[in-house]
């Protein structure tokens, strides 16, 4: 198994939420729209929740 974080433990490194939460940012940055048909998320206000702070998802 690859650990692309091998200085934390596993409950420090990031899930798949912190990564989609981050994703989702990126593309709103480059694209200037809100990922919401990549993120597969109904509302757009799940889509602003995690386009805003991807630090603070848990």
């Amino acid at each position: 198994m690859v650990n692309p974080y091998p200085d934390h433990t596993e409950d420090e490194q990031p899930g798949i939420h912190q990564g989609k939460a981050l994703g989702s940012k990126l593309y709103k940055r480059r694209f200037g729209e809100s990922a919401i048909i990549m993120a597969g998320h109904i509302s757009k206000e799940m889509t602003n929740y995690y386009e805003e702070d991807p630090d603070n998802i848990k």
